[in-house]
Order: C-alpha cells, then structure tokens, then sequence
C-alpha cells in the first residue's frame, strides 16, 4: 500500500460522500493504519490529502428584490437589515451591537474582538443617513454602554422575520 495508492483509492471512494463524512474517513483511516501498526502509516504521509471543496458563490439578489423584501418587513426589523447590508455585517455582529460600540461622531461602528468571527477587533464606517436612523431609536439619555442597539432582536425572531418578508415581498 503506497501513498499514492492510497490517495487515488480515497478519491475514488469519497467521490459520492458527503462533505461530513469525506473529513471523518481518513482520520479512522490514519488511525487505524496506527493501531495495527503500519509503519510508515501512508496515510500520514504529507502527499495524501482530501480534494479541495470548490463552493458556488451565491449571487446576490437584484435591488428590485431587496427593496420589496425590506418594504415587506417590519420597521423594527428593516433598521437592522439595513444596517448588516450597508456595514457588510453578520447577523450575530449586529444583533450584538451595544451602544458603547457606536462612535456617532466618526459614523462607524467598533466590533469588538469576541463579536467577530476572526477574533480581531474592526471598525465598520456607516452613512450618515443610517447612523442618525440608529441614534434616533434611543435617546441620548438612555443610552447605557451595555445596552444592545437592536434590543429584543435575536437571531431566531431576525431569520423568521426574513423569511415572513420573502414570503410576502
């Protein structure tokens, strides 16, 4: 059993699998190769790897379509959206926005380290229409550091949200 072999078996083999299954079948492989044994064990050697995932990149929808979905949606709602399309944001990133993250001033938003999925902070400039609609949603007085921007808003209620005002736009 060389490498190379091995390789081109696995190829074959995983040609028809699931991406789930694809990563888990070489790990038993190499560890079972390990157990009985085998040394060297071919399937650690640095030559055999997994074909690369080649993903479809999704085409976003035409601007007709966005505008008849946010008309669709509430006005509650339609702020957030609005802000994750303008910042290029997460739906997670916005939802988790507090008022300590807003720099009104400088019309960007902080992300802090633990907000974002690269685990680095990052700045996120908005435009002045959308920040004045943000800091119209609280007065100055109320706004608390710790309070979330979007408060009541989670995840779930934004997905269903979504889906009500594609299904209705």
């Amino acid at each position: 059993l060389t490498p190379t072999r091995l390789m081109s078996r696995a190829i074959a083999a995983l040609r028809h699998t699931k991406r789930s299954r694809t990563q888990q079948r070489p790990s038993a492989l190499r560890l079972l190769l390990d157990y009985v044994g085998c040394d060297p064990n071919p399937a650690r050697d640095p030559r055999v790897k997994l074909p690369k995932r080649v993903r479809e990149e999704p085409a976003p929808p035409p601007a007709e379509h966005t505008e008849a979905i946010l008309a669709a949606m509430s006005e509650r709602f339609r702020l957030l959206f609005v802000t994750i399309e303008q910042g290029a944001l997460r739906l997670g990133e916005a939802i988790n926005l507090r008022w300590a993250d807003i720099d009104a001033a400088g019309l960007r938003l902080r992300l802090p380290r633990s907000a974002t999925k690269r685990d680095s902070a990052r700045w996120v400039y908005l435009p002045e229409w959308l920040m004045q609609a943000i800091e119209e949603t609280c007065p100055l007085e109320d706004r608390v550091p710790e309070r979330c921007v979007f408060g009541g808003i989670t995840k779930s209620r934004a997905y269903n949200a979504m889906t009500r005002a594609c299904r209705d736009a």
